[in-house]
């Protein structure tokens, strides 16, 4: 009898013993995933916090304030993470922890390159956002200026890529861009004369632009002109200042029936 009850359990642990090697990895991958967990949290005390990046005074001062707002004991990273880069004027952070009692801030605070509407900016990525921090007046005016219907900034910023990058060649560039609510577009270039280019065909609209405002210039009367409407189908209408009479220009102005300025 006691044989057979050792031959039993013989065999009993030698088919639990695979088993036994699955429940050991199975243990040792979910403390690892409890120990993932505990290092995401802030069970000790924090008395340092530290913000670094390339801020002004004012960016520092509001993200300390808000560090201020949420760090507590038991308070996740990622958490932490998530707040900081709630904040308007902030493209990304990182935290990290300097034990045993200081929390590390890395902000990267949003660079505009555009601004956008009449309160709020344009980013690298073509997204909109709002700060009072990141740009001091002088430069404000440096940034183009893009309009447009709400949801439409990256189209307008692909779209002021693509015509500025046309008219640079020309020696000409775009100080302000409009999308109005129709789809058309306009622009004003960078001595303040207001092209109207509607919705289709622009690169060509453009051009005929280019062509007239090189005529106009070699006729000693750039200065007096207000806008050019390039929407018409065999020429453009110029307005011009002041005293200056309205009149077309024929697709031919440059031939022997051009109009004498």
């Amino acid at each position: 009898m006691n044989a057979l009850t050792s031959r039993l359990k013989t065999l009993i642990d030698e088919r639990l013993l695979p088993f036994q090697g699955v429940l050991f990895v199975l243990c040792l991958v979910l403390g690892v995933f409890y120990l993932a967990f505990e290092a995401n949290r802030l069970e000790l005390d924090v008395n340092y916090v530290s913000v670094s990046g390339n801020l002004n005074p004012a960016q520092r001062n509001d993200a300390l304030e808000r560090l201020g707002e949420i760090v507590e004991k038991g308070t996740e990273l990622a958490l932490i993470k998530r707040k900081i880069e709630s904040l308007s004027w902030v493209y990304r952070a990182n935290v990290t922890r300097d034990w045993p009692d200081s929390l590390d801030v890395d902000v990267v605070p949003e660079v505009a390159v555009a601004l956008w509407n009449d309160n709020a900016f344009i980013n690298q990525d073509g997204s909109v956002f709002l700060s009072e921090f990141d740009l001091i007046p002088s430069q404000r005016t440096k940034l183009p200026q893009l309009y447009g219907p709400q949801g439409s900034e990256l189209r307008v910023s692909n779209q002021y890529q693509q015509l500025n990058d046309a008219l640079l060649n020309a020696g000409h560039s775009i100080d302000l861009l409009k999308l109005d609510e129709r789809g058309g577009w306009s622009f004003k270039n960078q001595v303040g004369i207001t092209v109207l280019l509607g919705k289709d065909e622009l690169t060509q609209r453009v051009q005929r632009f280019l062509r007239v405002a090189t005529y106009v210039t070699l006729k000693g009367r750039i200065d007096a002109v207000e806008s050019i409407d390039t929407r018409y189908t065999n020429g453009v209408a110029i307005d011009w200042k002041e005293s200056m009479e309205s009149f077309e220009i024929a697709k031919t102005f440059n031939s022997e029936r051009e109009q004498k300025l």
